[in-house]
């Protein structure tokens, strides 16, 4: 009777391949284990060190804004190749110029860093760590390069601190040396045309007492302006004057009394009183009042003349004339008049010269005054910039030396460096298992790519499960004593192989962690090419 047979799970049959194919899994297992643990002790380890520093908001300095760059600044090529420079390390001195690139560029790529969020009072931490196979030179070369980064940054806010107040320094010198220019050309200005030195400038915010040349130009010309009316009223004078001689007439009538009853006496004294009044006209303009009193009383004074020459009729009287005596008194006011009326001329002619000349003077003087007043601008506002440069001064010299002292440094070290006593990094044991893993995948894979990649039934199930009739029963593969052995003979070559590998390897481990000098000289080089690859 036919019986159907039972198909196998996928996991049974999984299971059913791992069990044949065990030895295919082991043996690569072992091999990838002992390449493991060989990568495991030569790989060299790393001792890493780290640092803490707290960054504080300093109000006068630029670190502030250090947290942000502070993965950059701290890992720049530059200082990295200061730093180990400075610290004068055998093993980068002993490289030739383009190893020496590659080791700084292993040693940036070890050194990690990493700035917390700013807290609320803006305070920043800021965490450096560096890994190298020499703990001692990981902790000085950390230390060094930190110190470094920080030293730069407070140096650098003092240089730029002492670049500006260098700065401000020479503008003030440069200010003062226009400042003096400016007041020796004003000097000389002065000097050139006279000016004083302690009068304000003309249309300057100071009240500017008036120029002696326009003081005396406005003088003169007030003085002629007198002058000439003057000689105006001496012109009308003169002209009076000489019409009031030619009215007098050369001689006047003259009597002689006998004696006891003349009345020349009278006569006498009447003709002087009578010149005397046309005398007193010359002063007086015909338009005065004074003027026409006095020419009343000079007619009054004829009348009584007439009367006593008519008396003297009647006596005995001789009748005769004689010079007039007013003339000689009206000629001499006349000349006077003349005289002044010259010498009033002349003083306007004199007038009419220092006029001009003043006047040449003040057409001068308004350039003059011109570029003065532009000169004491200049120094005004030269002195204006005197004053704002030393409150700039003043500001940035207390800011400089606030730099230069321990206050203006925002950095605290709140994690100092250590010298780590076991290495970090990498974990042998994590490339161990890495090792067995790597060597089970390939040894289970290697198994199921050799038990599924052939294109034929590998059992009984496969074939009951393609087959619409059921399987009577099975047949198994007969080997014949020759095949027996051929197929024991590969697996014991392969399993042999195996073990040799893996073997050799773990001696070579072992002689390397133990003693190289076990190993040859090719070899140790060898080892120690990949191991400085590794690094």
């Amino acid at each position: 009777m036919a019986v159907q047979v039972e198909s196998q799970g996928q996991l049974q049959e999984f299971l059913g391949v791992v069990a044949r194919r065990k030895w295919q899994i082991i043996l690569p297992a072992l091999i990838f284990a002992s390449i493991g643990a060989f990568f495991a002790v030569i790989t060299p380890k790393k001792f890493v060190t780290s640092t803490q520093v707290e960054l504080r908001p300093v109000v006068m300095t630029q670190a502030s804004k250090e947290p942000g760059n502070a993965p950059f600044q701290i890992k720049a090529m530059e200082r990295v190749k200061k730093v180990v420079g400075k610290l004068q390390d055998s093993a980068y001195l002993a490289l030739p110029p383009d190893q020496q690139r590659m080791f700084l560029e292993d040693v940036q790529e070890d050194i990690k860093v990493v700035t917390s969020s700013p807290t609320p009072q803006g305070t920043t931490f800021v965490t450096i760590d560096f890994a190298d196979v020499r703990r001692e030179w990981a902790a000085e070369f950390l230390k060094a390069l930190r110190d470094d980064w920080i030293e730069d940054v407070v140096e650098r806010d003092r240089r730029r601190g002492t670049f500006v107040l260098e700065n401000l320094r020479d503008e003030r010198r440069l200010l003062e040396q226009q400042l003096k220019a400016k007041e020796q050309a004003l000097t000389d200005l002065r000097r050139q045309h006279g000016l004083s030195a302690t009068q304000p400038a003309g249309g300057g915010k100071n009240e500017r007492a008036e120029d002696p040349v326009y003081a005396r130009l406005a003088s003169n010309e007030a003085e002629r302006d007198r002058s000439e009316r003057k000689l105006a009223a001496l012109d009308v004078e003169v002209a009076e004057l000489e019409a009031a001689l030619q009215a007098l007439p050369p001689t006047i009538a003259m009597t002689d009394v006998l004696p006891g009853e003349s009345n020349a006496a009278l006569l006498d004294d009447v003709d002087l009183q009578i010149g005397a009044a046309q005398a007193k006209l010359r002063g007086i303009k015909p338009s005065h009042s004074q003027y026409i009193r006095t020419q009343d009383e000079i007619r009054a004074l004829e009348e009584r003349r007439d009367q006593l020459l008519r008396q003297a009729t009647k006596a005995q009287v001789v009748a005769g004339s004689r010079p007039n005596p007013a003339i000689e008194p009206a000629r001499a006011v006349v000349e006077e008049k003349r005289r002044e009326r010259a010498v009033m001329q002349a003083s306007i002619t004199r007038l009419e010269v220092d006029i001009g000349r003043d006047r040449l003077r003040a057409e001068e003087l308004q350039d003059v005054y011109r570029d003065e007043r532009e000169q004491m601008g200049d120094i005004e506002r030269l002195v204006g910039k005197l004053a704002a440069i030393d409150g700039k001064l003043l500001d940035k010299s207390q800011e400089v030396e606030t730099l230069l002292s321990p206050l203006s440094n925002p950095f605290s070290i709140t994690a100092e460096v250590y010298t780590p006593l076991e290495p970090t990094e990498p974990n042998p044991w994590m490339i161990f298992s890495f090792g067995i893993v790597v060597g089970l995948l390939v040894g289970v894979g290697s198994a199921l790519l050799g038990e599924f990649s052939k294109s034929a039934f590998r059992g009984v199930a496969d074939i009951g499960r393609v087959m619409v009739v059921p399987v009577l029963g099975a047949v198994d593969r007969i080997m014949t004593r020759s095949e027996a052995r051929g197929r024991a003979l590969k697996r014991g070559v392969a399993g042999l192989s195996g073990l040799a590998i893996a073997g050799v390897v773990s001696f070579v481990t072992w002689a390397w962690a133990h003693d190289a000098q076990l190993l040859s000289p090719d070899l140790r080089h060898a080892i120690e090419v990949l191991r400085e690859a590794l690094r």
